[in-house]
């Protein structure tokens, strides 16, 4: 099954690839994204915070979270995808006639990709966190929102594409000039166990963190 990749969540902790090819001379010189501009001029991109403002620099056509779900984002961008109306617009099959009746009524676009990571949080660095200030400086890291939106997009996979990792940029171009612009279900799939991979030590890295945090420490 081929799709259409005409909106498209981008909110990536690590942006190398996405606008420009200074990490991999092998991509397009307006990265990937810009690839995906090219092969569809109509495409839309969702975002938000620097994410959003780097696709807004380079001209692309991009659409902040907030105004999209018309919610406001709590500080420092603590909320931002968290919310009904993007994990509905991921969800949403396109071959189900009630799926696409909501959308619709919602006034939603049907998201087609999601590119996303994470904050690395380098845990192996740390022996015990025993103070308030090295437990914040670590529990604000962790990010909710990217690995929320990765389960949404492994349950939609098959007509949504994730793409969790910038390695896999350039053979998702190459994959997509084959099918003449479109993303094929193999691709897909393949997309979908790298991501199992990437959920899979992302949460073992919390459970370590936490494993070090002293019981004996004081607020």
């Amino acid at each position: 099954m081929l799709i259409d990749l005409n909106v498209v969540v981008v909110s990536c902790e690590n942006k190398e690839g996405l606008v420009d090819n200074s990490s991999n001379p092998s991509l397009p010189k307006n990265g990937f994204l810009g690839y995906l501009a090219e092969n569809n001029p109509k495409i839309i991109f969702l975002s938000s915070g620097g994410t959003y403002e780097l696709l807004k620099s380079r001209g692309f056509n991009v659409v902040d979270f907030e105004e999209y779900t018309n919610a406001p984002q709590m500080r420092h961008g603590l909320v931002k995808s968290i919310d009904y109306k993007i994990h509905s617009s991921v969800l949403a099959q396109d071959f189900n006639k009630e799926d696409m009746e909501f959308l619709s009524k919602n006034k939603l676009m049907k998201i087609d990709a999601v590119i996303t990571n994470f904050n690395n949080l380098d845990i192996d660095s740390i022996n015990k966190i025993d103070s308030f200030d090295l437990l914040e400086q670590y529990r604000n890291r962790i990010d909710i929102g990217g690995p929320l939106m990765c389960m949404t997009s492994r349950k939609a996979f098959l007509n949504t594409l994730l793409l969790t990792d910038p390695s896999d940029y350039e053979e998702v171009i190459r994959s997509m000039i084959e099918e003449s612009g479109k993303c094929s279900l193999n691709l897909r799939i393949k997309m979908l166990k790298k991501s199992s991979r990437l959920i899979k030590d992302y949460t073992s890295n919390i459970s370590k963190l936490y494993d070090k945090v002293s019981e004996n420490m004081t607020l």
